[in-house]
């Protein structure tokens, strides 16, 4: 079971924010236009990386090349041709590696991180087919689990099992065919969350046999190619005698 709680610090505050507004701009757009709803299969790979201040300056500290993947589904509730708001669920494996130096010689260490995130987007399109999203995303964290030379241990204990992200993406139309399209664009996603809990930072994750660095945040970052299957579902229409709004699908 997951709790918000007040851990979330400055990372609830700018997602609360960055929601409101793009509140005020669906309600700006709702009564000019007719909606309509898109549908889709999507995919997310790219390079991910934990950063810790103190690790990121340690020279006995190597980050390996990292890499993350995750499919997942999205529902696109258009107000015109240019303004949408998007709800994403992604199943998200997140991984970092690391070659660590110590006084014994050196080791490794995979961390890998498992993660349902629900992305809340606001897509601004143009007419070339371009689109630009900004938004919020809550990661749920399934399972943690780190491989180091004593084998494979489960870290949950050391982690928060939810934090917040704010996303940053752009892309554009590939090709497509009446109401189907395929789509990619880049997306980067960056939590303020330290996702660490008091538990963690003397854990697995920072300890290093020579010595324990200082108590310093760690935050995800991904930054990757998006590839989006998208479908035109349907749309709302209102009828010009009673005033009521019925939804259609499209033929």
């Amino acid at each position: 079971m997951f709790y918000f709680c007040p851990i979330l610090k400055i990372g609830v505050k700018d997602m609360r924010k960055l929601l409101t507004v793009m509140a005020l701009v669906i309600t700006a757009n709702l009564g000019f236009s007719q909606g309509y709803l898109d549908v889709g299969l999507k995919g997310y790979f790219g390079t991910t990386w934990l950063l810790h201040e103190t690790i990121l300056n340690d020279e006995d500290y190597v980050h390996e090349i990292s890499l993350g993947a995750g499919p997942g589904f999205k529902l696109g509730v258009n107000f015109n041709e240019r303004v949408a708001v998007v709800g994403e669920v992604l199943y998200f494996n997140f991984n970092q590696k690391y070659a660590i130096k110590d006084f014994n010689g050196s080791w490794n260490k995979h961390i890998s991180i498992t993660t349902v995130d629900l992305p809340l987007l606001l897509r601004t399109s143009n007419g070339s087919g371009s689109y630009f999203e900004i938004g919020g995303q809550y990661s749920m964290v399934r399972s943690i689990e780190e491989n180091v030379f004593l084998g494979e241990i489960n870290a949950s204990d050391n982690y928060d099992q939810h934090y917040w992200s704010a996303i940053l993406s752009f892309g554009g139309y590939m090709i497509g065919w009446e109401n189907f399209g395929i789509s990619m664009g880049f997306r980067f996603a960056y939590s303020f969350d330290d996702i660490l809990t008091s538990q963690g930072e003397a854990g697995s994750y920072t300890n290093k046999i020579s010595s324990l660095p200082s108590r310093k945040a760690t935050n995800p970052l991904t930054a990757g190619l998006v590839l989006e299957f998208n479908y035109d579902l349907g749309y709302m229409v209102k009828s010009p005698c009673t005033g009521r709004r019925s939804f259609m699908l499209f033929k």
